[in-house]
């Protein structure tokens, strides 16, 4: 089925694909990000230290994403996404259900292992359809009510998990987070429709019918694209650091602020994340109207989004008072949401419409690689090794210190934004989607 030509107001269906994509990433989220809300019960448990925690939430899933998520990104370009979709679906949600009858860190780990490696396609297939039914004016608005579906699943999610691990145990909440994406991949395989590829171009057009290219093409065009990538680049950091810091998170509040775990399930699902939600969709609404994914302002958008974090993850661990921490942590969440709707629309968009699935994919093996592998490995290794000197305050200054990098992250949405003025001053340039 073609989407909408461009400018044209989505239809029905092509609503209905994006509400129900939007619902297959809030249990992709949850199911990454549970055991972050979880970790101090397992490690009580499993008698784990921060490095073994680290490896569970971090390169535990990292690692088999990393390998898995670029042969599945160049596979979304070359079978129907449906049904791959639906297949990693059921696995990713199967596995984090089964998490719940983990005998020891091993078998946890062997889980995690599974749920990062299948869930490596989810959002590269995903884009990837939402950009064949959505034309390129809408699509930053499109990428920003998707990319509220972190938000919204931990909403749903940490509420329902921090209240089932409270009175049932950390293993009920495995069993309430993985069962519904199961449900879930039923509903995909038998209502959405896959659709023709490239429907934004003319029909006939060469570019609706180009062989996916090989991945050293992909690297070649996101690396001679300037603006393209340092989009990519500063979408990959500002990923980065919220994912490093967000898989700390409920093991500060428990340690800092002495909460239980279904107290800080509440204060991210309601404190936090619907600031989030908000963020995603405005963020992508705003960048429409800036001009898209080719005007530098929207560029200049990402790098003061960027730089808000820096400020507000501060004061969120420096304070002793939990209502503050909650206050500054939506500031810090609604930035960075407001940010990844334009980032994946403004390098979709400066690439090849080919190219799609793979570069998608690459972008997530890239944030989810450093963010929810290194990222979170490093702070859990900086908590052992600051614990000599600073006690139970480790933690705060270990994820004190990660929060700079977004200094950087700042620095190439403003090249990007440069980069972005040059090539709009510059008479024939190709838009690579026609």
């Amino acid at each position: 089925m073609n989407a909408t030509s461009p400018g044209a107001p989505l239809g029905l269906y092509a609503r209905y694909v994006l509400l129900t994509l939007l619902a297959v990433y809030m249990v992709h989220h949850l199911d990454r990000v549970a055991i972050s809300l979880l970790l101090e019960p397992i490690g009580r448990e499993f008698r784990l230290s921060d490095s073994q925690r680290g490896l569970l939430a971090g390169m535990g899933y990292a690692i088999p994403f990393a390998i898995a998520g670029i042969p599945l990104g160049m596979l979304i370009d070359r079978v129907n996404r449906v049904k791959l979709l639906t297949t990693l679906l059921c696995v990713w949600s199967g596995l984090t259900a089964l998490c719940a009858a983990a005998p020891g860190f091993g078998w946890l780990l062997a889980g995690r292992i599974g749920v990062g490696a299948a869930e490596s396609g989810g959002t590269p297939a995903n884009v990837s359809i939402i950009a064949d039914y959505v034309p390129p004016s809408r699509r930053s608005a499109a990428f920003g009510i998707y990319y509220m579906g972190p938000h919204l699943g931990t909403i749903v999610g940490f509420a329902v998990a921090g209240a089932v691990a409270t009175a049932y145990g950390w293993r009920a909440a495995f069993l309430v987070v993985g069962v519904p994406g199961l449900l879930l991949a039923l509903l995909v395989s038998r209502t959405i429709r896959e659709p023709l590829r490239s429907a934004d171009a003319p029909a006939g057009d060469a570019a609706a019918t180009a062989v996916a290219p090989p991945l050293c093409e992909i690297l070649r065009s996101i690396w001679q694209n300037g603006a393209a990538l340092h989009l990519f680049v500063g979408a990959t950091l500002i990923n980065v650091v919220a994912a490093g810091l967000f898989s700390w998170l409920a093991p500060f509040m428990i340690r800092a602020h002495g909460l239980s775990v279904r107290d800080v399930g509440f204060a991210i699902a309601f404190g936090m994340a619907p600031f989030a939600a908000v963020g995603s969709l405005s963020g992508g609404a705003l960048a429409d109207r800036l001009g898209g994914f080719r005007s530098p302002r929207v560029a200049l958008m990402l790098a003061a989004a960027a730089t808000i974090t820096v400020p507000a993850v501060w004061i969120a661990l420096l304070t002793p008072h939990t209502a503050v921490l909650i206050g500054a942590l939506a500031i810090q969440q609604f930035a960075h949401a407001s940010t990844i709707g334009p980032c994946y629309a403004s390098v979709l968009g400066l690439l090849p419409a080919q190219m799609r699935g793979a570069s998608a994919a690459l972008l997530q093996v890239a944030s989810n690689v450093l963010g929810f592998g290194v990222a979170v490995q490093i702070v859990g290794v900086l908590s052992d090794v600051f614990r000599a000197r600073f006690g139970t305050n480790s933690l705060r200054y270990a994820m004190l210190g990660f929060a700079l990098v977004n200094i950087w992250t700042t620095a190439h949405f403003i090249i990007a934004a440069r980069r972005l003025r040059q090539a709009s001053a510059v008479a024939g340039v190709v838009d690579p989607e026609t």
